[in-house]
């Protein structure tokens, strides 16, 4: 009788993670959590930079238009820092999830108009030419 020879077997490839029998690599939950963090932190501070940065450049716009306007129309001081919390309130912060809001044109209308009754009457009429001939950008 011929009796067949038994097939040698091939060596088993290691389990992922395993080198010459050393116990596959787990990952905990403070292992996914820290990487999550290393993802998500540059992420979030890259949205504040990003949101600061935003209401910076809308800011120093409102700042610029305030000063152009006090000069032109000779304003105190406490007339342009009322003027900054009247634009504030209408225009919005510079968020930009937030601002700018969009108004109707008889909103903006209005708002123009109250803010030429606080400069006063000649310069307060000059200031209305001014806007509606498109001087300003506003």
């Amino acid at each position: 009788m011929n009796r067949r020879k038994p097939k040698q077997r091939r060596p088993q490839k290691p389990a992922f993670g395993k080198a010459n029998g050393s116990p596959a690599l787990t990952m905990t939950w403070r292992d996914h959590l820290r990487i999550g963090l290393w993802i998500t932190a540059p992420l979030f501070a890259g949205g504040f930079f990003v949101i600061g940065a935003a209401k910076s450049q809308w800011t120093q716009s409102i700042d610029d238009r305030l000063a152009k306007w006090q000069q032109a129309y000779h304003l105190s001081n406490e007339t342009v820092e009322k003027f900054r919390l009247i634009e504030l309130q209408f225009h919005g912060s510079g968020n930009p999830f937030t601002s700018p809001i969009h108004r109707s044109p008889q909103e903006v209308q209005i708002h123009h108009q109250q803010m030429a009754e606080i400069i006063g009457e000649p310069q307060g009429r000059l200031f209305l030419n001014d806007i509606n001939r498109g001087r300003w950008k506003h």
